[in-house]
């Protein structure tokens, strides 16, 4: 299936690999209107027991459902606000009342496909974004579902942190065309502030990191 040309509001096209986007989604992922159809759900579910649960939206989620550079991710990962055990236990008894009625209507979702797993991690790093890095959006809003995504200056910073997979490395170049980013001293701008240590990123990585935009 050939690729699309998606605006990224600087002037310049980036062209998502839609077979790799349906390659996760055959692979046990989400794609992108059965994730709006599961959180709407989740919303309803939400709004008919009276509960209301805020979570930070981060990762290839944000990537799909804000950006619209992925068609698929393997699962929206999450941070419930406040990261307590409470707010952990209302989110997985309300996803699993989702997966449920989604499987009764024909449509199997992955069993973590919302979930916190990342959230030990992302606390680490959020000490080191300003304020103005979450953001609630106009693509996502709900009645008793609050979600907050990650800009894409954070997003950036934990990309560039994990470089887990190919899926990451074409998150680093969308990012990059979304902020603008044409130059390595841009691209420390960004990161470096938002880093522990730069040195938490492999040699091997930051070559290929300096490579994207021609330096050395």
């Amino acid at each position: 299936m050939p690729g699309y040309d998606v605006d990224v509001g600087v002037g310049m096209k980036f062209k998502p690999d839609l077979a790799k986007g349906f390659d996760r989604r055959a692979a046990g992922g989400i794609d992108r209107d059965t994730a709006i159809e599961a959180l709407r759900l989740l919303d309803r579910k939400l709004s008919e027991a009276n509960r209301k649960l805020t979570v930070i939206l981060i990762g290839g989620g944000v990537m799909m459902l804000e950006h619209g550079t992925r068609l698929g991710t393997r699962d929206l990962d999450v941070i419930p606000q406040p990261p307590s055990r409470a707010s952990m236990d209302l989110l997985e008894q309300y996803r699993d009342a989702v997966t449920r009625e989604m499987e009764a209507r024909g449509v199997n979702l992955p069993v973590n496909w919302i979930n916190a797993q990342a959230a030990p991690i992302f606390q680490e790093q959020r000490k080191y974004f300003p304020p103005s890095d979450l953001r609630r959006t106009d693509n996502l809003t709900f009645r008793n579902l609050d979600i907050i995504v990650a800009a894409p200056e954070a997003l950036l910073a934990m990309k560039v942190q994990a470089l887990r997979d190919s899926n990451d490395w074409n998150d680093v170049q969308a990012l990059c065309r979304i902020l603008a980013i044409r130059s390595w001293e841009e691209f420390l701008n960004v990161v470096e502030p938002r880093l522990e240590d730069m040195g938490i990123i492999g040699n091997d990585d930051i070559l290929k990191l300096k490579g994207m935009f021609g330096a050395r």
